[in-house]
């Protein structure tokens, strides 16, 4: 038994979820994916539009005069390449149990420029 090589055994543990008693919840509109050496960078942020009031013209101007928003970041997380294809695919399954029509006839609706 000595001279066997040594075996990895994956074994079958179930995971307790548990948020602290610190762990803030937040909003989050927009989120960012980087990749580099192996795992994702996953940041979401929290996208606040300006409160625009007057009249349809002032109003006009004021979303012209805007060059760009602040996206402030709530959360980063790090995940191992691998494991990504699980997250995409708990996500599907999610919004395929939410969604009116199925996920693959769903476009992507850009907002006018």
């Amino acid at each position: 038994m000595a001279d066997e090589p040594a075996k990895v055994h994956q074994l079958a543990v179930r995971l307790e979820h548990h948020w602290g008693e610190n762990i803030v919840t937040r909003f989050a509109n927009e989120f960012s994916i980087q990749t580099i050496q192996g795992v994702c960078y996953l940041g979401f942020y929290e996208v606040n539009p300006p409160l625009l009031i007057g009249s349809p013209e002032e109003i006009s101007e004021k979303v012209e005069s805007i060059k760009s928003l602040r996206a402030e970041g709530v959360s980063r997380v790090v995940v191992p390449l691998e494991k990504m294809k699980d997250i995409v695919s708990a996500i599907q399954t999610a919004l395929g149990q939410v969604a009116s029509e199925p996920l693959s006839s769903m476009e992507i609706k850009e907002e006018p420029k």
